[in-house]
């Protein structure tokens, strides 16, 4: 295993050598090229289908997550909902077929309030990640 420095966008030969030894001579193969890309910063927009839900329910959240040039985003959501110091999170994966759009069904809030709601996108590969902000009101 070989771990390289952050290396700018650009294409890179990989060889792989051997210095030898008293026994056995130098060797070297060209491996192949590595490619670095430029990330893709994605934009998250999160909504409730209602503003409140009864504490006996389950709120239901759209997500959406879109980067330029990528048809089919794929990553991890982690909904964190916050009233006052208590505070909860839920993690689910959004597939690739998906296109970037799924409707969450988070879990029972039993204490009823205001609560500040997270939605974090960690994505995979060339998609970064981004989060949004929205507020739910538990009755």
């Amino acid at each position: 295993a070989v771990t390289l420095p952050k290396l700018a966008v650009g294409a890179y030969p990989i060889q792989a050598s051997y210095r030898g030894s008293p026994v056995a001579t130098y060797a070297s193969v060209a491996v192949g090229t590595l490619t670095v890309v430029k990330g893709v910063t994605p934009k998250v927009k999160a909504a409730f289908t209602a503003k409140s839900v009864k504490h006996t329910k389950r709120a239901k959240l759209n997500v959406r997550v879109s980067a330029s040039g990528v048809k089919r985003p794929a990553g991890q959501v982690t909904v964190t909902w916050q009233k006052g110091k208590t505070k909860d999170s839920a993690t689910y994966t959004l597939k690739a077929s998906k296109r970037g759009k799924a409707t969450l069904n988070l879990p029972k809030i039993k204490k009823k309030g205001s609560y500040k709601v997270t939605v974090t996108f960690t994505g995979t590969g060339r998609v970064g990640t981004a989060s949004a902000r929205t507020k739910l009101r538990v009755t």
